[in-house]
């Protein structure tokens, strides 16, 4: 575990990459610490799973694209009810995952910039930026899919 509460889990092997990181949620007018895992497989090679953990337990888990996180380090992104942000508190950069308001609710979870930036950097290592189609059985992920009735 590093000073900023990240730790390389696995660093490409096997085709994955997992990270441990420290998330703060603030939500209203309270900060909550979290425990949270980054991870990268090359079986889904746009992906990034980001779990989340209070008190060793995990209590949810978000699939986002990997050119997500990238774009959201450099300048405001996101589509639907998510956001991302580079953002600045005490001379630290932090990405901040916000959720659009919801039920009246809204909530925003910070991580370190420079850890999500690591971490990024080792899934490009493993699979370089516009590799990823190749990576894909196409034929195989059409034969699923309209077996499994999803498509027509």
């Amino acid at each position: 575990m590093d000073e900023k509460g990240t730790e390389a889990v696995s660093a490409g092997y096997l085709g994955r990459v997992e990270w441990r990181v420290a998330i703060h949620q603030i939500d209203e007018d309270r900060i909550f610490s979290l425990q949270g895992r980054l991870i990268y497989d090359r079986v889904d090679p746009f992906a990034v799973n980001l779990e989340f953990y209070y008190e060793g337990k995990l209590i949810t888990s978000w699939i986002m694209s990997r050119e997500s996180l990238q774009d959201g380090l450099q300048g405001s992104c996101g589509i639907g009810d998510v956001r991302l942000i580079p953002y600045r508190y005490g001379g630290i950069d932090l990405l901040q995952i916000t959720l659009l308001p919801a039920y009246d609710l809204r909530s925003a979870f910070l991580l370190s910039a420079s850890t999500v930036e690591a971490f990024l950097q080792q899934t490009l290592h493993l699979v370089p930026g516009g590799t990823e189609a190749s990576l894909i059985d196409w034929d195989a992920l059409l034969a699923r899919l309209f077996a499994d009735g999803e498509c027509g």
